[in-house]
């Protein structure tokens, strides 16, 4: 294989790579889409329906997994004063895992700067009490 076949496979791979990586992207996000739209009726209250949760879960995902982890970091951070203060302040129980969410879970919890639980981690992490 001389070297401008060789440029050419690797060309070719890097592109099959980027092409998946998007369509599991777009996969993901109407996934979310989805779950989103079955936590809200169309009156605008909540829904009755059973969200089943998808791991792992990381920063930019929604939902009723998501709330329950912002639920156990406030719990946690109520009894270690220390780690409140470097996060600053309680977060809101609102289901969107932004970037605060992602700095206390890691105060907290040890889920890294990537910010990513699989379904082990958030099970030990909802079991877990403070007192």
């Amino acid at each position: 294989m001389n070297k401008t076949q060789k440029i050419a496979v690797v060309v070719a791979v890097v592109v099959v790579g980027t092409v998946i990586w998007l369509a599991l992207r777009a996969k993901r996000a109407a996934a979310a889409t989805v779950a989103d739209e079955q936590e809200t009726s169309d009156t605008g209250n909540e829904s009755t329906a059973t969200l089943i949760l998808s791991f792992p879960i990381r920063e930019g995902d929604r939902g009723e997994a998501v709330k329950e982890l912002q639920r156990a970091a406030n719990r946690y951070m109520r009894t270690h004063p220390a780690i409140l203060t470097i996060v600053l302040a309680e977060l809101a129980v609102d289901g969107i895992w932004g970037q605060k969410t992602t700095r206390a879970l890691s105060y907290a919890f040890a889920v890294g700067e990537m910010g990513v639980v699989s379904q082990a981690h958030y099970d030990a992490i909802i079991s877990q009490s403070y007192s």
